[in-house]
């Protein structure tokens, strides 16, 4: 019988699997770290500062509500493990006592993460990703998978749409996140096509075969989220998509161009 004990690999090759599987063990660590920093509206003071602006845990602290003497301490702590994930960026600066102190600036995807001209973000949406309820949901993928059902209903006796009637907090991060992803997604297809009177479909698609890129990652995750709270949700791969709208009588489908991960479709007659 084969196992993995028979795979052969290199001695770096096996290290590198094995800092691999610890990252993947370890996975939570980064959504919540960002989530505090999110909650603590740490990217948007910095954002505020400018964007080639470097500020030191320190400093950050000094602009929180919060008079703990070990914030400082926590932030960096917090700080560097986003810079290790490229969400910020690390400088080092040597005070003339010889201590090197550790400065933080926004990377490029902190353009997501901070309030553009129209006021919206990605944040919304990283804050329910990461909402205690969906976490909740989690749990119970294994159980939908061996009972049948959703994550969601066997984790609050219930669909989505019914819980965000009982839980004024988590309907508010639903509806803010449903109103800025729209409106950042819908801006960007808006610069790339002009409808002229076509059947129009925006929407993710899914490769026949997964792949490492970060489309495909994205869309696998959208995919997950509607395995565990939508009925019957799912994403499509292009040919599903075709013969989704040849179903529906039409008779030309045509892939036009790309906004992030949502695709731009004409359905024609």
């Amino acid at each position: 019988m084969n196992s993995m004990a028979d795979i052969k690999s290199t001695p770096s090759e096996a290290e590198e699997a094995c800092l691999f599987a610890l990252q993947l063990a370890s996975a939570s660590v980064l959504p919540m770290v960002l989530k505090a920093a999110i909650e603590l509206d740490l990217l948007e003071i910095m954002a505020k500062a400018g964007t080639d602006a470097y500020l030191t845990p320190n400093e950050l602290a000094s602009m929180l509500p919060t008079s703990n003497p070990d914030a400082p301490l926590m932030l960096d702590r917090i700080l560097r493990i986003l810079a290790s994930y490229l969400v910020l960026k690390c400088k080092l600066i040597e005070k003339p006592n010889g201590l090197l102190v550790r400065t933080y600036g926004l990377m490029p995807v902190c353009k997501f993460l901070t309030k553009n001209e129209h006021g919206v973000s990605m944040v919304p949406f990283s804050l329910l990703a990461n909402d205690k309820i969906v976490m909740e949901s989690w749990c119970y993928l294994k159980d939908a998978v061996l009972d049948g059902g959703l994550p969601f209903n066997k984790a609050f006796g219930m669909n989505i749409y019914d819980y965000n009637g009982t839980d004024h907090r988590f309907n508010k991060i639903f509806n803010q996140d449903m109103k800025e992803h729209s409106t950042i997604f819908m801006d960007k297809i808006l610069e790339n096509y002009n409808d002229d009177g076509k059947v129009v479909v925006a929407e993710s698609i899914l490769p026949e075969q997964p792949d490492t890129s970060l489309v495909t990652k994205s869309v696998l995750h959208l995919d997950a989220y509607m395995l565990m709270e939508i009925p019957g949700g799912r994403e499509r791969t292009e040919k599903e998509l075709e013969t989704l709208a040849k179903r529906a009588g039409f008779k030309r489908f045509n892939k036009l161009c790309r906004a992030f991960n949502i695709w731009i479709m004409e359905f024609r007659k």
